[in-house]
């Protein structure tokens, strides 16, 4: 698994641990948006603490599948609209998307716990022990060294030619 995986399932794992729990009592607060106006002035201050990529992916589990909706409902500019559309399709893999009417819509990504248990299953063979764990331990073949590593032994003072 590489590097860049894993710290994808770090960041997955402590979202979870952590934004979800937040997130969820303040999607009970939502859902119990009456219309009163009470709640009316709670609800953009509680979209006000969420991060873009948050805000989009609740906008686009609300129903808003283009970036028009999307940026009706979260009142993001599109710059940040974009980017946390990118964030969610190219590396979480969240949200999918597909052109309809020559419009491009987005759709939550049901198979993105399938994806991640799938990723799991695929099992990559340890590397052997005589292979360099990076590039890094490659120094001692670059050209014009030692592939020991040493220095060759330098005789001192000048030589007359």
């Amino acid at each position: 698994m590489t590097e860049s995986r894993r710290a994808l399932k770090e960041y997955r794992s402590a979202r979870k641990r952590y934004v979800s729990p937040a997130t969820a009592a303040e999607q009970g607060g939502m859902d119990s948006f009456d219309g009163s106006p009470s709640s009316a002035a709670n609800y953009p201050r509680m979209l006000s603490k969420l991060s873009p990529v948050e805000r989009v992916r609740e906008a686009i589990r609300k129903g808003a599948r283009t970036q028009r909706e999307i940026a009706q409902e979260t009142r993001l500019g599109k710059d940040e609209i974009g980017d946390a559309i990118a964030n969610l399709l190219l590396w979480t893999r969240e949200i999918k998307t597909q052109i309809v009417d020559n419009n491009r819509t987005y759709f939550l990504n049901e198979s993105s716990e399938s994806l991640a248990v799938r990723e799991e299953a695929l099992n990559m063979p340890q590397r052997k022990r005589d292979v360099p764990s990076s590039f890094s331990a490659l120094q001692g073949l670059m050209p014009g060294k030692n592939p020991e590593g040493e220095e060759p032994e330098k005789i001192g003072g000048w030589v007359a030619a």
